[in-house]
């Protein structure tokens, strides 16, 4: 009988610890879930400016959900491309939110070309 009643303590002892890491196991799923929607939205905004060829050029922002975005677009290099009909541009986007009261970001940042 007592080695019943110590079984199931050590049962409940270990259901207690695995029941404290729960929640860690799930705030760590919630925050990848939202920092892989981050990555789709940058990519996603990345792709409406244009493929290989830059057509949108400037900055952008605004808001989608619980994400704030923005876009700028800057000349790359020097001005030694002054004479070429395309010149590259560096584009990032700029992914913020708000999860368990911290702010997070993710930046996706590439090279494009464009009309000068």
């Amino acid at each position: 009988m007592i080695e019943i009643l110590i079984a199931f303590a050590i049962a409940a002892l270990a259901l207690s610890a695995t029941l404290k890491l729960l929640p860690v196991g799930l705030s760590g799923a919630a925050r990848a879930a939202s920092y892989e929607q981050a990555v789709m939205l940058a990519r996603s905004k990345l792709e409406a400016l244009g493929g290989m060829i830059l057509q949108v050029r400037g900055d952008a922002s605004s808001e989608e959900g619980p994400f704030r975005w923005q876009i700028s677009t800057r000349r790359y290099g020097s001005g030694a491309y002054s004479n070429l009909y395309l010149v590259p541009y560096e584009v990032a986007v700029n992914i913020v939110w708000t999860e368990g009261g911290r702010q997070r970001s993710y930046t996706l940042r590439t090279i494009r070309l464009g009309p000068q």
